[in-house]
């Protein structure tokens, strides 16, 4: 019998007690608007530069855990106040924002088209559609449909580029795993228009499973936009872990508002498959970066571990286990959660490091930079909670 009840009230306490306040008084930038990315082992801002992705995260989580059960006035007021500074960065002729900003909100990358510029309406639609549903007002509601639209366009545009022969047009498994949580999440807040969020969110079940590659045993990032796989070379070799075990929790919240089966049925094993082959035995924890042929990584970033790996593991375990009752989830589960508190958790100060070198040892101090916010962690612990609850039951 496990002690589903210890889980629960550890996860609380993180969540509510030392991450959740270390942002809402460490990053929140009173002068200018909006929320600083970079902050150091003890909350100190190190760099003004502003991640708009960023920006849309921390509004998304502070307007969900407004809507969930540990609601307070003031994350809906945060959320709010990291929607105003976003919305001054909005270009009026397409819609869409920059990729960076300063402090002020002048940008500093325009975020025009491309991977990054396409993935802010993910975040921006997310966190409008939590809007909607915290507060009823239907311009939060009308941006989220206007994100959604455009970032089906960008998808469209970004799969028929080419640069050269070498370089066929790409169809990125990221792409599809985000949408398929937007859909998820503007279904459950309400978002709804002619049918065509629930028509994607069907897309992403039917596209999703081609980028496991069976010669490989992995799954892939990018794959050829007209099918197949490109094992010669490194570029179209890159496994993200983190990707891997995210993708399978947003497939079991898509398809259980869905009811579909088939996927529910084939996720858990696809999920033990990914513990397999990105677990370190030598060392514990997850690989942060890794070559589908195991051929060696060129830039380094297999020798660090990164902390939203282990959060995305934890939720797709526990996710997983939820849905199949097999114990060898709840076990990865627990080998994850033991890991990741003993290295990427901070004893003395709020929040966990970003990075921690491949042995555990923590390599960088940062709480904070333009790809780690208010986000990976505090979704982890809130979504984990709520399986918990529910197996406890």
């Amino acid at each position: 019998m496990h002690d589903y009840n210890e889980i629960i009230g550890r996860y609380e306490d993180e969540l509510l007690n030392r991450v959740t306040p270390f942002w809402a008084e460490r990053a929140v930038d009173r002068e200018n608007g909006g929320f600083f990315n970079s902050l150091d082992r003890e909350g100190n801002c190190f760099d003004t530069a502003k991640s708009i992705a960023m920006q849309w995260r921390n509004v998304y989580m502070f307007a969900a855990l407004y809507n969930s059960e540990y609601s307070k006035d003031e994350y809906l007021e945060l959320a709010r106040f990291g929607f105003d500074f976003c919305w001054r960065t909005r270009r009026p002729d397409d819609g869409g924002y920059p990729a960076m900003t300063n402090a002020a909100g002048t940008p500093l990358m325009p975020g025009r088209g491309g991977f990054m510029g396409t993935m802010i309406f993910v975040y921006a639609g997310c966190a409008c559609a939590e809007l909607f549903r915290a507060t009823g007002e239907e311009r939060f509601r009308e941006e989220a449909r206007s994100c959604f639209t455009n970032y089906l366009a960008g998808l469209k545009e970004s799969e028929h580029f080419s640069r050269s022969e070498l370089f066929p047009p790409m169809r990125r498994r990221g792409c599809y795993m985000h949408l398929c949580h937007l859909c998820r999440t503007m279904l459950v807040c309400g978002c709804e228009f002619d049918d065509k969020v629930r028509t994607a969110l069907e897309m992403t079940f039917e596209i999703i499973p081609r980028f496991y590659c069976p010669e490989a045993g992995r799954w892939l990032e990018s794959v050829p936009t007209d099918g197949g796989f490109r094992l010669e070379s490194s570029l179209f070799r890159t496994v993200i872990p983190g990707h891997d075990f995210e993708t399978m929790w947003f497939l079991i919240q898509g398809a259980e508002l869905a009811g579909n089966r088939e996927i529910l049925d084939r996720v858990p094993e696809w999920t033990l498959r990914i513990f397999d082959y990105t677990t370190d035995r030598k060392n514990g924890g997850l690989f942060y970066y890794m070559d589908a042929l195991d051929k060696p990584v060129w830039d380094g970033r297999d020798m660090v571990k990164g902390w939203w790996t282990h959060n995305e593991a934890l939720l797709a375990a526990a996710f997983s286990y939820r849905i199949s009752g097999d114990e060898r989830l709840f076990e990865r589960f627990r080998e994850v959660d033991e890991w990741s508190w003993r290295h990427f958790r901070d004893p003395d100060y709020p929040e966990w490091f970003g990075l921690v070198n491949y042995d555990g040892t923590v390599s960088n101090g940062f709480k904070g930079s333009p790809s780690k916010t208010f986000f990976h962690l505090p979704r982890a612990l809130y979504n984990c909670i709520q399986v918990f609850k529910a197996l406890a039951k």
